[in-house]
C-alpha cells in the first residue's frame, strides 16, 4: 500500500493481538458496579467528552442513581472522540460489562424451540433443526457443560 497512514493488515493483526484468545476478566461484584460506572464517567469527564454534549464537567452531577449513571456512561461512550483509552479504563469497562452479562439470564441455544415445534404445519424443510430467537448474542450459550462462549 502506498499510503504511509494506512496500516498493513499483518501490522494491525499484531497490534490488536488478533490471534490471542480473549480472556474476559472476572465480573465485578454487584456492589462494585456503581463505583465502576462513576470511575468510567469521571475519566470521560476529565478528558473532554462532556464538552461534546455542550456541557461542562461540573454540570454532570454525581448521583446515586446507578441506572441513570449507566445511561450517561453509554451516551458519553457513544459521542467520545475515537482515540485510545488507557488499559485501566478497558479493565474497568470489561469488568462492568461482564457483571452486566452475568446478571442477565442465559439463553441455552439447544433449548430454543424449533420452527417445527411452533408451527407443526410448516413446509420449510429445515423446520426441525432451525430455531428463531430475538435477542442479544451475548446472552446465548451453547448448552454444553464447559464454560465456553459458543
Amino acid at each position: 500500500m502506498g499510503n504511509s497512514h494506512i496500516l498493513e493488515l499483518n501490522d494491525y493483526r499484531m497490534i490488536i493481538a488478533l490471534d490471542e484468545p480473549f480472556l474476559p476478566p472476572p465480573p465485578a461484584s454487584p456492589t462494585e458496579r456503581s463505583a465502576l460506572v462513576r470511575t468510567l464517567i469521571d475519566y470521560l469527564k476529565q478528558h473532554g467528552t462532556v464538552g461534546r454534549l455542550g456541557l461542562r464537567a461540573e454540570q454532570i452531577p454525581a448521583s446515586e442513581d446507578t441506572e441513570g449513571q449507566r445511561r450517561l456512561l453509554r451516551a458519553l461512550l457513544t459521542i467520545r472522540e475515537p482515540q485510545p483509552l488507557p488499559e485501566n479504563f478497558h479493565r474497568a469497562m470489561d469488568a462492568l460489562l461482564e457483571q452486566e452479562r452475568a446478571a442477565r439470564p442465559a439463553v441455552i441455544a439447544a433449548e430454543l424451540p424449533r420452527i417445527a415445534d411452533l408451527m407443526s404445519d410448516s413446509a420449510y424443510s429445515g423446520a426441525a433443526s432451525v430455531a428463531l430467537w430475538q435477542g442479544g448474542h451475548h446472552d446465548a450459550r451453547c448448552g454444553c457443560d464447559r464454560e465456553c462462549r459458543e
